[in-house]
């Protein structure tokens, strides 16, 4: 007998990559709606075709499957601890961008 690889850990999934993902699920399906009605482009007239809606959200849907495997944020979850901690570094940013050189004042003169 052959030795037996222990088995893969995966990291659990998080509440928020399922909540964003229901929210671009719903957001696709209306962007895909006129897909399925019909359209025109130049002289070329094109029929809806029903059902075309659905086939292209499937592949979109495969690719999501193949691309992301470990979820749309593996196991990372939303902390509002982060997004402040991230907003204090943009802000930090800007605030040393807008801030003139210092210039030494006049009653320090070389000699």
């Amino acid at each position: 007998m052959g030795r037996r690889s222990p088995p893969r850990r995966r990291r659990p999934n998080s509440l928020t990559g399922s909540v964003v993902a229901a929210v671009l699920y719903t957001v696709f399906l209306e962007v895909l709606r006129p897909i399925e009605s019909p359209f025109s482009i130049g002289p070329i007239n094109v029929p809806g075709i029903p059902g075309m809606r659905m086939v292209l959200f499937s592949i979109l849907l495969l690719l999501v499957i193949l691309f992301y495997q470990k979820g749309l944020f593996g196991g990372k979850e939303f902390s509002w601890d982060g997004l402040f901690a991230i907003g204090g570094k943009i802000r930090a940013r800007f605030a040393r961008a807008s801030v003139p050189p210092a210039t030494p004042p006049a009653n320090l003169k070389e000699e």
